[in-house]
């Protein structure tokens, strides 16, 4: 045997691990993105309306829908044994689209509701991840001809050979986006702008868009929602040095602030992106709660600044129900 094995900490740990596995959770949360028609959408990113109200419907059935809050106060989460089921339901990246009627499913429930809204996207036409799905994955578009335009703009080296297929097109999204992604934040939309106006499309996009501010600051007065923070940019924050991961959350957080007024506010890291140190950063940062996206309910052992999510996707009620419980 390994004495190291033996050591109080390591035990802890594994005890810990084993509970989690092993210990019905009562309380799930719901990462949503956007509700609408759901187009190319390589992430699964989108659900249709009749889908949210059918999702909606069903945890309404299967528990009660709370607030994030309720559930993470002053940064612990609920110990309490109960058993009633909870469902908290959240929304990443603030997307403007569908939203209007996403309220109306949840006030039919009462249904409180998590926006978390990256700053730096108020008031931009698009999120450029949609701006590049719309370009690349449309079939508007000759597959040689985007690729030649990549390499004119040198954003993929030259010499690739792709068949004009679907395949072919989905690795050639795949490919950009981990550029653009890796890119600092500053060059993204400018890259994308010169794409988009190689290939004649630049005023072609008519897709899902960000909240301005004018409606931020109405949905942050509705009874049912509260605004977090998703920073500002979307980074993976794992990526970043730990001042510039730093700047992104704090930066969103005043920002914010100063839009709708200051309040005690949750955090989502983006694309889920996060570990212990960023936990900590968050932690310095002044919040008590935050979100990844660890596709699991939560576990009695889960630290609130690693809270993860579940992930529904666009199907109709019987399957999300399974989906939910078989977590």
């Amino acid at each position: 045997m390994d004495i190291r094995s033996l050591h109080p900490r390591r035990v802890l740990n594994r005890c810990r691990r084993e509970i989690r596995t092993r210990a019905p959770s009562r309380f799930a949360v719901l990462c949503y993105h956007r509700i609408g028609p759901p187009g190319p959408d390589p992430w699964k990113l989108a659900v249709t309306l009749e889908h949210f109200k059918e999702h909606v419907e069903v945890l309404s059935e299967m528990g009660r829908i709370v607030e994030l809050d309720d559930e993470v106060d002053r940064g612990r989460l609920r110990r309490a044994v109960v058993a009633e089921r909870r469902f908290a339901i959240t929304f990443d990246d603030g997307y403007a689209d569908g939203f209007g009627e996403v309220l109306e499913v949840l006030e039919h429930h009462a249904a409180p509701v998590t926006v978390f809204v990256a700053t730096g996207f108020l008031d931009q036409p698009a999120f450029w991840w949609d701006r590049l799905e719309d370009i690349v994955l449309r079939d508007q578009i000759p597959v040689d001809v985007l690729l030649r335009a990549c390499e004119r703009q040198e954003v993929v080296h030259a010499g690739v050979d792709l068949g004009d297929d679907p395949p072919s097109r989905r690795w050639l999204h795949d490919q950009l986006y981990s550029l653009f992604d890796a890119m600092p934040r500053r060059e993204i939309t400018p890259t994308l702008d010169r794409l988009a106006g190689s290939l004649g499309v630049d005023a072609d996009y008519d897709g899902a868009r960000p909240f301005t501010t004018e409606e931020l600051r109405e949905v942050a007065a509705h009874p049912l929602v509260t605004i977090g923070v998703h920073t500002v940019n979307h980074p993976k924050l794992t990526r970043l040095a730990d001042h510039d991961a730093l700047s992104e959350v704090e930066a969103a957080r005043d920002e914010l602030d100063g839009l709708l007024g200051c309040a005690v506010r949750p955090f989502a890291y983006p694309h889920g992106d996060a570990n212990r140190a960023t936990a900590r950063l968050v932690g310095r940062a002044d919040f008590d709660c935050a979100v990844t996206t660890e596709d699991r309910w939560v576990s009695p052992f889960d630290r609130p600044l690693l809270v993860p999510r579940l992930h529904p996707t666009d199907v109709g009620a019987e399957s999300f129900r399974s989906s939910v419980l078989s977590r």
